[in-house]
């Protein structure tokens, strides 16, 4: 249902009323699903909902620090940075203790983290420590070039 979100959030709410009464169904990743196509209606309110409800599911440390980041991602456009700030550093608590930050994809993910805090910075108008979280996820990244998307977002917001 590529671009058409309404009809794709009315059927996995219907997917998930249905499939819940079963067993084998992954409510999990039905939920996931409907937290980002609200994200990508622009119901900022329903996704925070669905994701934080989804993080009360997942029991993957990887998967908790990405769905932390989409949510701290949610409330710096909801321009709450508190809470994005707390989202952030539960994140990256998660990181420090488990997650394996020498694989490419969770290492992709402290950068994220790092441009997330940066950006939450900047939103607060403390540019100086905006700058620290950008240089740091710049300095951070093993891959130095300049069109790594990490590196290009880091440089874009700096």
């Amino acid at each position: 249902l590529l671009g058409h979100h309404e009809k794709c959030a009315k059927y996995l709410d219907d997917s998930l009323r249905i499939g819940s009464e079963h067993d084998d169904y992954d409510i999990l990743d039905c939920s996931k699903l409907l937290a980002t196509t609200h994200d990508a209606l622009n119901d900022t309110e329903e996704a925070i909902s669905e994701y934080e409800n989804v993080l009360g599911m997942e029991n993957d440390a990887t998967n908790k620090a990405k769905l932390m980041n989409a949510l701290s991602d949610l409330h710096i456009r909801n321009r709450q940075s508190h809470i994005a700030i707390d989202y952030l550093e539960k994140s990256l608590k998660i990181q420090q203790d488990y997650v394996n930050n020498k694989d490419s994809e969770d290492g992709e993910l402290i950068l994220e983290t790092m441009i997330l805090y940066g950006s939450v910075m900047a939103s607060k108008k403390y540019f100086s420590q905006a700058i620290h979280w950008y240089e740091s996820a710049l300095n951070s990244n093993p891959d130095k070039s300049a069109i790594h998307p990490s590196n290009l977002r880091a440089w874009y917001n700096k």
